[in-house]
């Protein structure tokens, strides 16, 4: 990833990696609660 690309990059992906988060948090606390 070079750094012209990154400011772009990291505000494109905002959205994407707090849905990735928020499906692993459920995972995990499926996981803990079953």
């Amino acid at each position: 990833m070079t750094q012209e690309t990154s400011p772009d990059r990291m505000r494109y992906d905002v959205p994407t990696v707090l849905f990735h988060w928020s499906c692993a948090a459920i995972i995990v606390l499926q996981f803990i609660s079953a």
